[in-house]
């Protein structure tokens, strides 16, 4: 199947946030519409550090749709190659490939572009559904 964007449904801007908020559907192979998937994205700065908040709503549109357990996470980020060689550290104490596989409050990922260090860390609200927060 697929995710196909559907529309954008708002789009902020501001002095200390700005966000955007668009609408995705999930098909099968044969195009047949499954789930419709709201997500907003909070964008926010404050010196040299980024914050992005996504908030994702997932809507069974005519039968239930189930999602098994698997290693994988959820949200997958498009990263620069320099940040592919990093180190992961989650906060139960796990590092390198110990992390994958594991659930964690957070999630940071360490490395240099050119020389400049960059830290991508990855948290998990507390209310998600199976969250080990």
């Amino acid at each position: 199947g697929k995710i196909r964007h559907a529309k954008v449904l708002q789009v902020k801007s501001g002095a200390d946030a700005g966000g955007l908020e668009v609408g995705m559907q999930w098909e099968t192979a044969a195009g047949k519409p499954l789930l419709f998937q709201n997500t907003k994205y909070i964008f926010r700065g404050s010196g040299n550090s980024r914050f992005i908040d996504l908030i994702v709503t997932l809507s069974a549109l005519d039968e239930r749709v189930t999602f098994n357990d698997t290693k994988d996470g959820f949200v997958g980020i498009r990263l620069a190659k320099e940040l592919a060689t990093g180190n992961y550290v989650s906060n139960e104490g796990f590092e390198g490939e110990q992390v994958q596989d594991k659930k964690a409050r957070w999630v940071k990922l360490s490395s240099k572009i050119k020389n400049d260090p960059v830290h991508l860390v990855l948290m998990e609200h507390p209310l998600n559904p199976g969250s080990p927060g």
